[in-house]
């Protein structure tokens, strides 16, 4: 997860894959905010190969074992509704795997995808745990759906970070592959991965399709 530092203040992020915290970081260190506990770098010569996961991508569980966390000035998380959030999961590897966006494709992915995280919650760097488990306490939640702006403009209100109040968006699929609303998942599918997220849409308050 990253920390965001500058001055006296010390922010932390609670980054779920997939709910807009790329954008929410570029904002940040874009205006003079420090990230730390951040290491996108990937492969065997990477400190990632060694890790279950990225820092910026753990959960609450190890966070609350890693830092003191009633010392941050405040600790905010952004979340997604669950069909979306893997729709865009599949559209994002789309380009690089060579993924098709009809419901078979996805079925066949999913499935491959679904039998590992069942046999290591960490796989594909923790991007399909549910969001219910980043979940700290004290932790300001905000939904991607309700627009990211909403983000900084709160977090302004209730800490005075002096961040800029619109967020400058960034493309999920980097500019290749698939998009999110392109990926369509078939009915049993969807089933699965509503009872997988049942948590999520109950905490955050997502009920029905996407919402």
């Amino acid at each position: 997860m990253p920390v965001f530092s500058k001055g006296d203040k010390a922010v932390l992020f609670v980054h779920v894959p997939k709910a807009g915290g790329s954008a929410l970081e570029n904002l940040f260190t874009a205006n003079g905010w420090e990230m730390t506990f951040r290491d996108g770098k990937t492969g065997k010569h990477s400190q990632n190969w060694l890790r279950y996961c990225s820092p910026q991508h753990l959960h609450a569980e190890p966070l609350r074992a890693t830092f003191r966390l009633e010392r941050f000035d405040a600790i905010f998380m952004t979340v997604r509704e669950p069909l979306a959030r893997f729709r865009s999961e599949y559209a994002m590897r789309s380009g690089r795997l060579g993924l098709e966006p009809d419901a078979a494709s996805v079925d066949a992915w999913a499935d491959r995808a679904l039998r590992k995280y069942a046999a290591d919650h960490y796989v594909l760097d923790n991007h399909l745990r549910p969001q219910s488990e980043f979940l700290l306490p004290g932790s300001h939640v905000y939904r991607l759906e309700d627009g990211l702006d909403a983000v900084p403009r709160n977090l302004n209100a209730l800490h005075d970070l002096g961040l800029p109040e619109e967020v400058p968006r960034v493309r999920e699929s980097g500019g290749r592959g698939l998009s999110t609303r392109e990926v369509q998942l078939s009915e049993e599918l969807t089933a699965r991965l509503r009872a997988l997220y049942a948590q999520d849409a109950s905490a955050f308050g997502y009920a029905g399709p996407e919402g």
